[in-house]
């Protein structure tokens, strides 16, 4: 029999698995699942089992009918029970991790036990206070002499003069530029909005909460070069002959064709950069550096620290619809709540907690807080817009 299977593969198995259910698999994800499945027959009974409508509803209906703190209980019972037996069922991981993303707001909770890890499976069923909604598809586009709300707008064609325009689709905004011209556009979402823009040179953007990215409408010069304050994930057009550019604050970032994230909503005067496919280079005031796919850089005014990240899809989760966490502070946790629930968070006295786990982004603020609630550690108090985070 196979030995249990890593976190890591627990973890891409889950994903691949919950993506399968949701029918959003790319490609290559598909053919990685179907690798997978192909490998082993217990792979393919697992898959079949956990695939089964009925066998989910089952999941789904016994975790609805129990309390939290009891779902919680049970499993650490069980977990307990395979400790102390010495057994350890092979697919143990890949089953709560998956049954986790594919449950309504589904949550892949750690919780310390010495030096064990409880996993539990969790749904929510007593949401913390008045229900706040989660954020939506809106927008400001700001033009010469224009500001236009695209939160209004559905299936529209956006003027701005007899030739040039945009169509504002779904939450996406695409340019159609017939003649050059250099004006600058800013396109801004608010706290608790997202939204996705086709540039005109081909290049696409996903604009998280609380973000501006600022461009021409139409690329003239001899570089394409674009603004970022917040979080953009960039899809590049590639055209060698003009490099694409990106300005944060002081740093510059040069794009060679590529698929990279870039976090800088000036926290902590950090710019946060993920590359997933292609080459970037990233330069501050004293120095700069190269990237590979995979790896990650932390970009301050004097130094740049790089990092291989072997879950580099994780921070780009947010624009696949989910908070994906990873040992990650609650400070930070609640920064991303914070933004895209558009409220104000404080912290009654400093908290040591990180969090692991996916929740998915639309969600209700309470259901999130609930699961987090359960997680152990914190618990939160709303007021209005106002959560106050305590042990």
């Amino acid at each position: 029999m196979n030995e249990q299977p890593s976190e890591e593969e627990a973890r891409r198995v889950s994903h691949l698995i919950a993506g399968f259910i949701r029918n959003d698999l790319t490609p290559s994800e598909r053919q990685e699942l179907d690798d997978w499945i192909a490998g082993d027959k217990e792979n393919m009974k697992f898959f079949e089992r956990t695939t089964d409508v009925e066998n989910k509803e089952k999941t789904l209906s016994w975790l609805r009918a129990l309390h939290p703190d009891q779902a919680l209980e049970k499993v650490q019972k069980k977990i307990r029970k395979n400790q102390q037996g010495k057994k350890v069922r092979r697919f143990v991981q890949i089953a709560v991790a998956a049954s986790l993303l594919i449950a309504a707001g589904g949550w892949w909770m750690y919780k310390a036990a010495g030096d064990q890890e409880i996993r539990a499976k969790t749904t929510v069923l007593e949401p913390v206070g008045k229900s706040i909604a989660p954020g939506s598809k809106k927008a400001m586009l700001i033009i010469p002499g224009r500001t236009i709300d695209l939160s209004d707008f559905k299936d529209q064609r956006i003027r701005f003069n007899d030739v040039n325009g945009a169509a504002s689709s779904k939450g996406a905004l695409a340019y159609d530029i017939k003649k050059p011209d250099a004006a600058i556009h800013t396109l801004q979402t608010p706290a608790g909005g997202e939204y996705q823009v086709l540039l005109a040179d081909g290049t696409r953007a996903w604009l998280n909460a609380g973000t501006s990215l600022s461009y021409p409408s139409s690329f003239t010069g001899g570089e394409r070069l674009v603004s970022v304050h917040g979080e953009v994930y960039f899809e590049v057009a590639e055209n060698r002959g003009k490099p694409f550019r990106v300005r944060v604050g002081r740093h510059g970032i040069t794009v060679m064709g590529t698929r990279f994230n870039v976090q800088a909503y000036g926290l902590d005067s950090i710019t946060h950069v993920s590359l997933l496919e292609g080459a970037i280079r990233i330069a501050n005031e004293k120095s700069s550096v190269t990237l590979s796919p995979g790896e990650e850089a932390a970009v301050e005014r004097d130094k740049i620290r790089i990092r291989m990240n072997g879950s580099i899809d994780d921070n780009i989760a947010w624009t696949k619809g989910l908070f994906s966490f990873r040992e990650t502070p609650i400070q930070q946790v609640m920064d991303q709540v914070g933004r895209w629930y558009d409220i104000t968070v404080y912290f009654e006295k400093p908290l040591n907690r990180k969090f692991t786990g996916n929740i998915l982004r639309n969600s209700s603020l309470e259901e999130v807080l609930a699961m987090l609630r359960l997680s152990g550690g914190v618990q939160f108090d709303i007021k209005g817009k106002q959560v106050t985070v305590r042990p």
